[in-house]
């Protein structure tokens, strides 16, 4: 999203936090399938 290593703003506006949120969801639906299918092949340890 930012391109340059800046500071993030301690208030930033609702659009950003909004793209934010976007962003992650997205890239989340993109790699969930893959996620799950690894971690299926694990062992629950408790």
């Amino acid at each position: 999203v930012y391109m340059k290593k800046r500071p993030l703003p301690k208030k930033p506006k609702p659009y950003r936090i909004n793209l934010l949120l976007e962003l992650a969801v997205g890239g989340w639906n993109m790699i969930r399938v893959a996620v799950i299918n690894k971690f299926r092949e694990c062992k629950d340890i408790e």
